[in-house]
């Protein structure tokens, strides 16, 4: 304020006075007497300080006011003023876009590392950590599939010089093409977990027709398939 070209500061009665008149204008509560730092209602959030300075801004200085009610003026001018998104923001948004695309077209089954090869791959240098810190706040989890275990083992002492391997050709190489039913067979054998334990199964197919012809269960019951 100036009287006569000369500058006087605001009465502090007559700011306390606005302020009241502002925050019953609100439907706030009574106003916490006191000194200047607790001219503010105890209830009043920073966002109703500096809307309270950008009312009063015609009338007292912003330096003034932020001094008066404790809060910093760069943070005013800021709140009048937003910001643009950080470059840092910028960033995490599009890597936050790149680890989904990721994670989807792999159908989930890609983790963190694997995420953070293929981002990679495409030219994105991220670091590992910072696509977990994504994966994790989006609620991306990647299914786990459980490692080969090898259950078949090769008897050393197995004789098996007499058998004669029907699948291979003239050539010498293996062949698993037939046209006369019952003169090339394969099985295999597989196990499922089942509520009572571990049922083992096992199948003799034959190659021309295509057709199972003889199973064998874990219970050891053998019977032929009738086609």
């Amino acid at each position: 304020m100036a009287t006569n070209g000369h500058f006087c500061w605001p009465s502090v009665g007559t700011f306390v006075a606005a302020y009241g008149q502002f925050f019953m204008a609100a439907n706030t509560r009574d106003r916490v007497s006191g000194k200047s730092q607790c001219l503010l209602r105890r209830e009043a959030t920073i966002n109703d300080y500096y809307t309270f300075i950008g009312q009063e801004k015609a009338n007292y200085p912003i330096g003034w006011m932020c001094q008066q009610l404790k809060v910093p003026r760069s943070s005013y001018y800021r709140w009048c003023k937003p910001t643009e998104p950080t470059p840092t923001q910028v960033r995490n948004a599009q890597l936050t876009k790149d680890v989904c695309r990721v994670f989807e077209r792999e159908k989930g089954m890609a983790g963190r590392d694997q995420i953070t090869t293929i981002l990679g791959h495409e030219g994105i240098q991220v670091a590992a950590a910072t696509v977990g810190t994504i994966v994790s706040k989006q609620g991306l989890q990647a299914v786990r599939m459980r490692a080969w275990k090898k259950t078949t083992v090769v008897d050393p002492a197995a004789r098996t010089g007499h058998i004669k391997n029907h699948m291979l050709d003239a050539d010498g190489k293996r062949d698993f093409t037939a046209t006369v039913p019952g003169t090339k067979l394969v099985g295999d054998i597989t196990y499922l977990k089942t509520g009572a334990g571990w049922l083992y199964l096992a199948t003799v197919i034959d190659l021309a027709t295509r057709m199972v012809i003889e199973q064998v269960d874990g219970i050891k019951h053998a019977h032929r398939v009738d086609h």
